[in-house]
C-alpha cells in the first residue's frame, strides 16, 4: 500500500478500512509492506490515536521513499513512521522503519512500550520523545541513523538492550535534554554516544561506546576514570581522566557543571567533539592529542579559568580546534600546538614568536609550532654543528701530522748532526793523538 496515512481512531476505527491492518480486540497487526513514494505529502505512514492497544508490525516494512518531502498548502510536512500523541499504554513491536525523518514520535504520551523495532536511516531521529514520561524503549535495531534516540523534558523513561550504530559521528545519537531520572542501561553504542543537557539524576549503567564502557557520572568527586569509550560528568568535581583513547564517539569527554578536574594525556579522534564544557570551571586541560574531530577539538560554552596547556590540537573540522561560547573568559591557554598558527618559530625552540589569537579575552601567549618540524630543525643544527666539529677534528689531526712529522725531521737532523760533530771531533783527537813527533 503507498503514499496514504493510516490512522487507528480513538474509537478503534482503522481508516482507511483499506489499510493493511487486522484488528483481534486490541491486537492491531500489519498485514502488508507499507511505502511512501515520491508522489505522497502524508504527515506520517500511521497516527494512533487509541489507548490501551497493541501495534504489531509482524515484521512489516514501512517505508519512505521521499527524497524530500511534498508541500501541503504551502507547508512542507516532516515524514514520520508512526505518531503517538497524547497517548497512554500502548505497545509498538517488530515493525521496519526506513528513511523517514523521525521513526517514531511520542508526545504527551505514558507508558508506551517500543519493543524489538528496527529503525533505520532516520534523517531526524529514530525514536523522539517530547515531554513524555515512564515508557520503555527496549531491545530495539537502531542503525545508520542521523541521530538515534531524542528527549527533550522526558522524565522516568527505561531505555534498554538497544543496538545503537551510525555510519559516523554528528554532534549528538541519544540526546538528553532537561531530562531527568531516565534509567539507560546494557545498550551497545558504535561510532556514537550520550550527549546530556540540563539533565540530572540519570541512571547510566552497563553500556558500551565502541566496546569501551560509557562512563556517566553524577556528583561523584575524587574518583580516577580508568577505561572509557566515553566520558559525561554532571556535577561532578576534582575527577582525574588520563591516559584514555575514545575516539568515534558524537563526545569524547563531556564536562556539565563540573570543576577541578583534570584531562591529560588523553587521545581524542574522530569525534565529534573532542571534549566540551559547560558551566565548567578551574578544570585543567593539559596534553592530550585532539585530532580529526568533526565539530571541533574543545568546545567551551560559559565555562571560565580553566587551564589548556601543552594539547596538540589539529586538522579539527567545522568550529576549528577551540571554540569559545558565550560567557566564557579568563581561560589561561600555552604552549598548545594549534594547526592554523601561523606564526614564525625563528629560533626553532618549539615555541611561536607570536601569541596565537583565540579572540579578544583569550590568547596563547607561547604557543607550539610544528613539533616535528622545530625536531627537524634542531636536529639540522645539530648535524651542521657535527659535521663542523668532525671537519674541525679532521683539519687539527691534520695540522697535528704535519707539526709532528716536521718535529721528527728536526730532531732526525739534529741527531745526525750532533752525531756528525761528535765523529768529527773524535777523529780531530784521534789524528792529533797520533801525528809523529819532529827529531831534534
Amino acid at each position: 500500500m503507498a503514499s496514504v496515512t493510516i490512522t487507528i481512531r480513538s474509537d478503534g476505527y482503522v481508516d482507511p478500512p483499506t489499510a493493511p491492518i487486522q484488528r483481534n480486540g486490541e491486537i492491531y497487526t500489519l498485514t502488508d509492506n507499507i511505502t511512501i513514494g515520491q508522489e505522497a505529502t502524508p504527515v506520517a505512514s500511521l497516527i494512533i490515536e487509541r489507548d490501551n492497544i497493541v501495534l504489531d508490525g509482524a515484521g512489516i516494512t514501512i517505508h519512505n521513499r521521499a527524497s524530500t518531502p511534498g508541500s501541503i498548502h504551502g507547508i512542507t510536512p516532516i515524514p514520520v513512521g508512526i505518531i503517538v500523541n497524547g497517548r497512554d499504554n500502548i505497545t509498538i513491536k517488530n515493525i521496519e522503519l526506513i528513511e523517514f525523518y523521525y521513526g517514531i514520535q511520542l508526545t504527551s504520551s505514558s507508558n508506551i512500550i517500543i519493543v524489538s523495532n528496527t529503525i533505520t536511516a532516520s534523517r531526524g531521529a529514530a525514536l523522539f520523545l517530547s515531554e513524555s514520561s515512564n515508557n520503555s524503549i527496549l531491545i530495539n535495531d537502531i542503525r545508520e541513523n542521523s541521530q538515534a534516540l531524542r528527549f527533550s523534558k522526558c522524565n522516568n523513561n527505561i531505555v534498554s538492550g538497544n543496538n545503537i550504530t551510525s555510519i559516523h559521528c554528528d554532534w549528538w545519537t541519544f540526546l538528553l535534554s532537561e531530562s531527568s531520572n531516565n534509567t539507560i542501561s546494557n545498550n551497545t553504542f558504535a561510532n556514537n554516544g550520550l550527549f546530556v543537557i540540563g539533565s540530572y539524576g540519570n541512571i547510566v549503567d552497563n553500556n558500551l561506546v565502541n566496546g569501551k564502557p560509557l562512563v556517566c557520572l553524577e556528583g561523584v568527586s575524587g574518583y580516577a576514570v580508568e577505561d572509557a569509550g566515553q566520558v559525561i560528568l554532571v556535577d561532578c568535581s576534582s575527577i582525574i581522566i588520563e591516559n584514555l583513547s575514545i575516539s568515534d564517539t558524537d563526545v569524547g569527554i563531556e564536562l556539565w557543571r563540573t570543576n577541578d578536574t583534570t584531562i591529560a594525556q588523553n587521545k581524542l579522534t574522530r569525534n565529534g567533539f573532542g571534549i566540551w564544557l559547560r558551566y565548567s570551571g578551574h578544570n585543567n586541560i593539559s596534553k592530550n592529542c585532539l585530532e580529526e574531530n568533526s565539530e571541533c577539538g574543545i568546545w567551551l560554552e560559559e565555562s571560565s579559568d580553566n587551564n589548556i596547556i601543552e594539547n596538540n590540537i589539529t586538522n579539527n573540522k567545522n568550529f576549528g580546534g577551540l571554540y569559545l561560547k558565550q560567557f566564557s573568559n579568563n581561560n589561561h591557554f600555552y604552549h598548545n600546538y594549534w594547526s592554523s598558527y601561523d606564526g614564525l618559530d625563528a629560533n626553532n625552540d618549539g615555541i611561536g614568536d607570536t601569541p596565537y589569537v583565540i579572540d579578544e579575552n583569550n590568547v596563547d601567549n607561547f604557543p607550539q609550532t610544528n613539533a616535528e618540524q622545530a625536531f627537524q630543525n634542531l636536529l639540522q643544527k645539530y648535524n651542521d654543528l657535527r659535521n663542523d666539529l668532525t671537519n674541525l677534528t679532521s683539519s687539527y689531526n691534520e695540522y697535528k701530522t704535519s707539526i709532528q712529522s716536521e718535529l721528527n725531521y728536526t730532531k732526525n737532523l739534529m741527531y745526525t748532526f750532533m752525531a756528525t760533530t761528535t765523529a768529527l771531533a773524535v777523529s780531530t783527537i784521534y789524528f792529533a793523538k797520533r801525528k809523529p813527533k819532529k827529531q831534534p
